[in-house]
């Protein structure tokens, strides 16, 4: 992938997660609007009206129930921007770790220079 496009997806992904949390509120309040409308008003008192408002309304429910899905499990899954460039350069910086052989020699020399230092100071105070 590109890299420009590949930035502009980064920066665009807490925007996408928003409108899951969006789509995912709105879900749940139509959802409960479409259950409440008969029981709060007895706006139906005959079977065969509530029957018509049931076959009526099913369809709305399914598209708010896939919906209210489908958001959650992209709110879930799609990590926010800060993340992803954390995976990203993570993923790059651990992969050139395990690649490059001299890193390794790093914390070895590292020490080896640490205790130089310190046996020449611990010689310095004996005397």
């Amino acid at each position: 992938m590109e890299n420009s496009t590949l930035i502009y997806w980064i920066t665009r992904l807490d925007y996408i997660n928003t409108l899951c949390h969006i789509i995912f509120v709105i879900s749940i309040t139509c959802l409960i609007v479409i259950w409440a409308t008969p029981h709060v008003m007895d706006i139906y008192d005959d079977e065969d009206d509530m029957s018509k408002y049931k076959k009526r309304i099913k369809r709305g429910k399914n598209i708010c129930l896939i919906a209210l899905i489908l958001s959650v499990m992209i709110a879930t899954f799609l990590p926010k921007k800060s993340d992803m460039i954390l995976i990203i350069a993570g993923g790059k910086a651990l992969d050139y770790v395990q690649q490059d052989s001299s890193l390794s020699k790093i914390p070895y020399q590292a020490t080896e220079i640490i205790s130089k230092m310190l046996d020449e100071k611990i010689k310095e105070l004996d005397k």
